[in-house]
């Protein structure tokens, strides 16, 4: 794969690449977005600022907006950081933008910076996705 356009993905995720100028993969990209596109399940380990992030969400987002289900939780990812849990949710709403797909990033301790307070993420969850505790 040596550009997005060539994959065969929803117009609405095809749309959000381009409007953010997600023209030519990442090595990482092009390697593993195909695969997983397919249905198989990769573990991908690369250095920092590789395209990581968005070679797991593109797969993830385009088969979300192809099931077309009912509101509800459809994935749950886990970080091992709150800041790692804030850039998946903003490059998740990046890539969701003009969808029925949301994304809330939520830490268990509110008193830290960066984190979404317990009773605004609950609140945020509830209209969209039964709140999992």
């Amino acid at each position: 794969m040596n550009n997005f356009s060539e994959l065969s993905l929803s117009p609405a995720l095809q749309s959000n690449l381009a409007r953010n100028k997600f023209v030519q993969p990442t090595p990482v990209q092009a390697a593993s977005i195909p695969q997983q596109l397919a249905g198989q399940d990769l573990v991908i380990t690369a250095q920092t600022g590789t395209g990581k992030t968005l070679a797991f969400l593109l797969p993830l987002i385009d088969r979300l907006l192809k099931l077309k289900q009912a509101p509800g939780t459809s994935a749950l990812i886990l970080t091992p950081t709150r800041e790692l849990a804030m850039q998946i949710s903003e490059s998740f709403a990046l890539l969701a933008h003009n969808t029925s797909l949301r994304s809330v990033a939520h830490a268990t301790d509110s008193t830290r910076s960066g984190c979404t307070p317990k009773k605004t993420a609950t609140a945020r969850l509830r209209p969209i996705a039964p709140v999992i505790r």
